[in-house]
């Protein structure tokens, strides 16, 4: 059986690998993650 991430927990590891993705661009983030999702800052 998988083990099961509570829904924290599984935000916060996409949001570390979002991170890591933006420091490997070195961009500054157009974007912001919200539970998994990208949302243009634009929009917030």
């Amino acid at each position: 059986m998988m083990a099961r991430l509570n829904r924290t927990e599984l935000v916060l590891a996409e949001q570390e690998k979002w991170e890591d993705g933006l420091q490997k661009n070195q961009e500054k983030p157009h974007v912001v993650l919200v539970n998994g999702v990208a949302i243009p800052l634009s929009l917030t």
